[in-house]
């Protein structure tokens, strides 16, 4: 067997989907827009365990906002990743939940054609 050196990011297969940069045109047009409209913006020290990007968190008419590179979402009232410090295994969690839809999503798209 050769030997292979590792991978260099922890990003899923999925994102070498046709699609995948359509998607990134939509989730970079889609954190413009809460930046812009955002009273506070500012990168955490917390580096998504997903995608090995640090995350962000905006504050928009009192919603928090929080994301990195593989998942952009709002928390409503209440949830553990909305809450402050953000607990970085729930966000793992979230994470690899994600990553588990769109790799079935991928799978039944590719079954498809």
């Amino acid at each position: 067997m050769p030997h292979r050196p590792p991978r260099k990011t922890k990003r899923p297969d999925w994102n070498t989907e046709p699609d995948y940069h359509e998607r990134e045109r939509n989730r970079l047009a889609l954190v413009a827009q809460i930046r812009e409209k955002a009273t506070r913006y500012l990168e955490t020290d917390l580096v998504c365990p997903g995608c090995d990007t640090p995350i962000w968190e905006a504050d928009v008419g009192g919603t928090l906002y929080r994301s990195c590179h593989c998942l952009t979402f709002l928390t409503p009232p209440g949830h553990p990743l909305g809450k402050t410090p953000l607990d970085l295994a729930a966000w793992e969690k979230a994470v690899n939940q994600n990553n588990a839809v769109l790799a079935l999503s991928y799978r039944g798209m590719a079954a498809r054609n």
